[in-house]
């Protein structure tokens, strides 16, 4: 069995093969038939088309039957046959194909049909597998795959492929016309215009313009044929418009112009329309003519933006306004609103750059930053390419800004610096936005021992950074430079704005000098002020004097004479003018005495007590300007502009008493002058023997360590200072012996016997020669013994100091002491006497008795007015309260004697307790004053000097903390033990400062104070604490300290007799007598026995005060 299904297989296998064949034979037939017949309708329909130019009917039932036949031939030729291969349709069986190959070969003949046919039966047997074997040998023998020939597809593919290459052939020639009677056979729907024997020609054909533009339509006529003559016939055409939105179009026939050509031109266009040409029933294509509106703005805004150290707010600028004008680096920015159609929006610039906007939500915007003057226009374009026409042209202006200004405003001039080294500059800086930095730049530009710095030096100085004005005060510490005597600094001030555009742009102010003067340049200029004072005070003196003559010889004329005449009114004029003069005088002395003090309070050239006393010297020069006596010349003014003789008499009368007083201050104020000028010149005399010793030490240390050269020149100059020393002691023996009565002498003399005797001179002689010799050892053992000598010297002279001050408040206390004890025991007596007058207040016989005792009374109030007064005249202690009280019990006294006398024994009783309570205040007065010197006197010295030490203290203690803290990273063991060190003497101070302030809170100087010291004393415990801990900012803290407590001392200084003369002085009280007395009974005659009792003993400046005070009388209304 398997030998039959083997032979079986194998014959199966090669007739299926020639069933394939036979098929695909059938296959290529049918697509090479539809080939011929697609090539043979396209040939005829082409040309048919190309001869008849078919109507789009005839041409679509050409497509339609072109398309069945060549849809029929693929499915009968192509399709089926495939379906049949594939057995998808009935097909030929293996029998139907055995017997096409049988009928191929005779030899086979029927012989592989019935072979195929027995093979089926089943239990086959020998005889099947005998057919078998026999028709595969037959098989074998012939070419079994010749069956099916495929001589018909060759001549087929032989035929289409010639009638293709021929249809195309005559395709690619225009001339056939078969490429436009194919797109009319593809478009067979379409309808297509009768050929013309000519062409139109048309422009602009389709296009677009902008409105209100002008367009011309023109229209060429072309022969197809150029040999065609009819062309020439034609001489007109019609030209056919249509609007849109107009239904019925516009017929227009136009004639042939010159050049051959039909034209019409159509004026500001506004709407969009077709038009077409026509000649006769030929037409030319329709086209047509879009007409755009052109590209504008419809909105522009413009927004501007600062640059932000301007700190300025952004700014819109109104709706399409385009010209900006802002700061140099502010960012503009530009919004846009266009029509839909804008395809591109650009800003182009005059300069030469553009800016493409971009679109952002149907916004236009775009952005620069403004860094220079410029023009610019906003230049659109549409879908279609058009732009917008004579666009605005803006204007860019841009601001610049302006450079800083600064002035200085103090010194703003050249000046020598006091020996404190602090120099304060007040410098004026302006700009329009604001600063970043200001600095101080300075340089060393002439010296004696370095060599002059080209490099300028700067340091910062603090600003506030946002304010465009501001007025800067810089306390320049010019200590740090280390400057010595001659030394010239050379600086200015730069500021520098906060312009980060363009900047910062900074600008200088004028170059100034600073110099250090020497100590003889200082003390020269003092002298030179002291001499000018004491001149214009001797000036105003003497012009005191000469006024009151003038003032006593006009209030006599005008008693004779009841009404002011001309010559009167001239002489008053002039006599104000003189007083006016001698006004300006004193400011301009106390200007000087100010400028005096303050220069020796800056070079440390005055002791406390001395200070204090200059400070009194300003308070009663300025007490020189008395408001009353302005008010009367004011009066007195006015008396003469309204020629009012009374006004002028009573003016006349206030300026008189005014003046004496003015004269009698001037003349205290001149002794008191000379006064301190002694201390103030052995102040000096201190100050040089402590210099001296400075620079001796000094040189001594650079011996040690240096073989310098110069140490010669600086001996020398050492040699200078002490010669001057000589010299000024001279002159200090013959000035004291002139002025002061105080004067120890007995310590002078020691301190001249240690400056001639020669030791010193000797010692420094000595020195010289050594140093020039280069012998330094002995020339270091000369400076030793000149340095002790100085030593001793110094000692002595602070010794004679401190005598000096000793002897003269030793004299003003005795004075003082006596001056109470007699106030007291007129006290005692006034109040016997009112004791009296209470006893006998009924019985009249002794009341003269009594008026003549308080006029004794009142001639020893006289004696203590006087004695006080001499001692004003040397000392501050007599202050102006002192005198209120003592003019008020006199006042008192005289109002008893006037009661007594006239027998009111209750006005004099009332009189004489007032007396009494005025006595007794001056008593108290003094003895405050007395308390107030005792402190001075005692161990710990005033609370001025008290502050000062203080002040240094801290101020040391302040340099030993920011040098332990310098370049310190960590905190050792043993810099931990220092800082507790450091924080145990800042505890020490605190200490103190707490002393000083109770001190203060029970002092009469506690008003000098600028305020409580308790928020000092707290700051102190917390640097206390930072100190234990190693805290780095105790340093800054400490220097915060040490500010507030040069600010408290300053303040003692300057305020300090202000504020108490303020808490005791206080207006002199009206008393009111009983109604029934009346100041018609005080008779002219006891007046004049007053007037004459007062020139009994009395000094000039107490006669003047009674007169003052008789006036005040005769205005109390009774």
């Amino acid at each position: 069995m398997s030998e039959i299904k083997k032979h079986y297989s194998e014959i199966f296998s090669r007739v299926n093969k020639i069933r394939t064949s036979y098929y695909l034979e059938k296959i290529l037939f049918g697509i090479f038939l539809s080939l011929l017949i697609v090539f043979g309708f396209m040939f005829i329909g082409l040309s048919l088309e190309a001869i008849i130019h078919a109507s789009s009917i005839i041409r679509t039932i050409f497509v339609l039957v072109f398309s069945i036949i060549l849809i029929s031939t693929i499915f009968r030729f192509v399709v089926k046959p495939i379906l049949q291969l594939k057995n998808i349709l009935q097909s030929l069986s293996v029998e139907d194909v055995s017997m096409i190959i049988g009928n191929k070969f005779p030899t086979i003949k029927d012989n592989l049909r019935n072979a195929l046919q027995i093979s089926k039966i089943e239990n086959g047997n020998e005889f099947v597998l005998a057919t078998l074997e026999s028709v595969k040998l037959l098989l074998d023998e012939i070419k079994i795959e010749n069956t099916i020939s495929f001589l018909r597809i060759k001549r087929f593919a032989k035929t289409a492929l010639a009638c293709g290459v021929i249809l195309f052939t005559i395709f690619i020639f225009p001339e056939t016309g078969f490429s436009d009677a194919f797109g009319r056979i593809i478009n067979f729907s379409k309808e297509y215009k009768t050929p013309a024997f000519f062409d139109f020609k048309i422009y602009p054909g389709n296009t677009q313009i902008i409105k209100d533009e002008d367009i011309e339509l023109r229209a060429n006529v072309i022969a197809k044929n150029k040999n065609d003559l009819q062309i020439n016939l034609i001489d007109e055409i019609e030209l056919s418009v249509l609007q849109e939105g107009i239904k019925t179009a516009t017929k227009i026939f136009l004639k042939k112009n010159s050049f051959g050509e039909f034209v019409y031109k159509i004026k500001n266009a506004k709407q969009t329309f077709n038009y077409t040409f026509s000649f006769k029933n030929i037409k030319s294509d329709d086209y047509k003519i879009l007409i755009l509106e052109r590209p504008i703005v419809r909105s522009l805004k413009v927004k501007i933006i600062p640059p932000s150290y301007t700190n300025l707010p952004s700014e819109i600028l109104e709706e399409n306004i385009g010209d900006v004008t802002a700061l140099v680096g502010s960012k503009i920015n530009w919004s846009v609103q266009l029509e839909n159609n804008i395809k591109n929006a650009k800003i182009k610039f005059i300069s030469g750059r553009e800016l493409k906007l971009q679109l952002i939500k149907n916004i236009f915007s775009g952005e620069i930053i403004l860094n220079q003057n410029d023009k610019y226009e906003i230049i659109l374009e549409d879908e279609f390419g058009n732009t917008n026409t004579n666009p605005i042209q803006y204007q860019i202006s841009t601001i610049a800004d302006e450079n800083p200004k600064i002035e200085i405003l103090l010194p703003a001039k050249n000046i020598d610096i006091a020996t404190d080294l602090q120099l304060l500059l007040l410098s004026a800086i302006s700009d329009d936005f604001g600063f970043s930095s200001m600095r101080l730049a300075h340089r060393l530009i002439h010296s004696k021992y370095e060599k002059p710095q080209i490099d300028f030096h700067f340091q910062n100085i603090p600003i506030t950074k946002l304010k465009p004005n501001e007025e800067i005060e810089f306390n320049w510490d010019l200590k740090k430079l280390s400057l010595v005597p001659e030394d010239v600094v050379e600086y200015y001030i730069e500021i520098f704005d906060n312009d980060n555009i363009s900047g910062p742009k900074f600008a200088k102010s004028q170059t100034y000098l600073v110099r250090l003067p020497s100590f003889e340049e200082v003390v020269d200029d003092l002298e030179k002020g002291h001499d000018e004072t004491f001149k214009s005070l001797k000036e105003t003196l003497k012009d005191a004097t000469e006024i009151k003559k003038e003032v006593e010889e006009l209030s006599r004329e005008m008693k004779k004479n009841k009404i002011t005449d001309w010559q009167q009114t001239k002489k008053i004029e002039n006599l104000v003018n003189k007083l006016l003069e001698s006004q300006k005088k004193v400011e301009d002395i106390k200007n000087n005495i100010s400028e005096m003090t303050d220069a020796m309070q800056k070079n440390s050239m005055l002791s406390p007590e001395t200070m204090e006393k200059y400070f009194e010297l300003q308070k009663l020069m300025k007490d020189l300007n008395n408001p009353e006596f302005l008010k009367a010349l004011e009066r007195l003014q006015q008396g003469i502009k309204q020629l009012s003789t009374e006004e002028i008499k009573k003016a006349m009368e206030q300026i008189q008493f005014s003046e004496e007083m003015f004269r009698a201050s001037i003349e205290r104020t001149l002794n008191l002058l000379k006064k301190i000028q002694i201390e103030q010149k052995v102040n000096e005399l201190v100050e040089r023997a402590e210099n001296l010793l400075k620079h001796q030490n000094e040189l001594i240390e650079e011996t040690k360590n240096s073989s310098n050269s110069n140490l010669s020149e600086k001996q020398n100059e050492i040699k200078k200072e002490f010669n001057q020393l000589q010299n000024e002691l001279s002159k200090m023996e013959e000035f004291a012996k002139e002025n002061n009565s105080d004067f120890p002498s007995e310590k002078f003399d020691d301190v001249k016997e240690t400056a001639n005797k020669g030791e010193i001179e000797q010692n420094i002689n000595e020195s010289i020669e050594d140093l020039k010799n280069k012998n330094l050892q002995k020339a270091l053992n000369a400076q030793k013994s000149a340095s002790k000598n100085m030593q001793k010297l110094s000692s002595q002279l602070q010794s004679m100091q401190q005598q000096l001050l000793e002897n003269q408040l030793t004299e003003t206390m005795t004075a003082l002491q006596k001056s109470i004890g007699d106030l007291l025991k007129l006290s005692q007596e006034q109040e016997s006497l009112k004791n009296k007058s209470l006893a006998n207040k009924n019985e009249n016989q002794n009341l003269r008795a009594e008026a003549q005792e308080q006029l004794s009374l009142q001639s020893d109030l006289n004696s203590i007015a006087n004695n006080l007064t001499e001692l004003s005249q040397k000392s501050f202690a007599v202050t102006p309260a002192i005198g209120k009280a003592i003019g008020k019990a006199m006042q008192n006294m005289m109002q008893s004697i006037k009661g007594l006398e006239d027998r009111n024994s209750t006005l004099a009783i009332q009189s004489q307790n007032a007396s009494m309570s005025a006595l007794n205040e001056a008593a108290s007065i003094i003895s405050q004053t007395m308390n107030s010197l005792s402190q001075q006197q005692g161990g710990g010295g005033s609370l001025l000097e008290q502050m000062r030490n203080m002040s240094g203290k801290q101020q040391s203690l302040n340099m030993k903390t920011e040098e332990l803290m310098r370049g310190k990273n960590g905190m050792s063991q043993e810099d931990l033990q220092n800082f507790g060190r450091l924080a145990r003497e800042q505890n020490e101070i605190r200490k103190s400062l707490e002393d000083l302030n109770r001190e203060a809170q029970m002092s009469p100087e506690k008003n000098r104070l600028l305020g409580e010291l308790d928020d000092v004393v707290e700051k102190m415990k917390e640097v206390v604490r930072a100190l234990e801990s190693g805290d780095q900012n105790a340093s800054e803290m400490q220097k915060k300290i040490l500010s507030r407590m040069l600010d408290h001392q300053r303040s003692m200084q300057e305020k300090d007799f202000e504020e108490k003369r303020k808490s005791i002085s206080g207006a002199t009280p009206s008393r009111k007598t009983p109604k029934d007395l009346k100041l018609e009974n005080f008779e002219k005659k006891k007046i004049f026995d007053l007037l004459k009792s007062e020139k009994e003993g009395f000094s000039k400046e107490y006669q003047v005060l009674i007169r003052k005070y008789f006036d005040e009388l005769q205005k109390i209304k009774f």
